[in-house]
């Protein structure tokens, strides 16, 4: 039978995770499927056909780490998703790149007044004029304030 793992975290006890739904049928067509936290120490990827991206939503707690783990299992073995995809999604450039591209058309531009350098008082700035917005670790920079959308699937911190 062959060997997949879907990449998840420590705990899913607070979370809805249809995770489970998808082993019965992967065992049908051939796959034992183990369920695998990112977090984990000692596994051996390469045990593995394929990983598989599903319930890894603390992963921003640590972003650092999480690519690190990412880059592991990619040079063990098959990754799903692409890990380049996968950074550049982290990162929300994708948006400016998109916008650039005119895929899409950004709402708000959001840029710091010169004398602002405590991202927690441009936060109650933006908020103070209506914009949903949190203070989050960037891949490449550091420190970064991301707008967020309320119907976003997870929105951990959002200031409103």
């Amino acid at each position: 039978m062959r060997k997949c793992a879907f990449l998840t975290m420590d705990s899913l006890e607070d979370f809805f995770s249809y995770d489970t739904m998808l082993i019965e049928p992967m065992r049908r067509e051939g796959w034992q499927v183990e369920e695998v936290s990112w977090k984990s120490q000692n596994i051996n990827w390469a045990d593995f056909e394929v990983v598989i991206i599903r319930s890894t939503w603390d992963y921003q707690d640590d972003v650092d780490n999480f690519i690190r783990t990412l880059e592991k299992i990619d040079k063990q073995t098959r990754l799903e998703n692409n890990l380049e995809l996968v950074k550049w999604n982290i990162c929300k450039d994708y948006l400016k790149d998109l916008d650039d591209a005119k895929a899409i058309r950004l709402k708000r531009k959001i840029k710091a007044k010169e004398h602002e350098d405590n991202l927690q008082s441009v936060r109650k700035r933006l908020v103070a004029s209506g914009v949903q917005c949190k203070v989050g670790k960037h891949l490449n920079d550091g420190h970064c304030i991301t707008e967020r959308s309320a119907k976003h699937a997870d929105c951990p911190n959002t200031f409103r």
